[in-house]
């Protein structure tokens, strides 16, 4: 494989895996269910 290939290569494995642990990291740090209070959808 060519240098350009491997270029590619680590640059699309590293995004999907930068992005994979991105989320992770969202979803394990959201506040806990108690904490934050709903948004009233009533309006009242």
């Amino acid at each position: 494989m060519r240098i350009g290939g491997w270029i590619f290569l680590v640059a699309s494995v590293g995004g999907v895996l930068g992005l994979a642990c991105w989320c992770y990291y969202k979803v394990m740090t959201l506040p806990r269910p108690g904490v934050v209070k709903p948004p009233d959808m009533l309006g009242g």
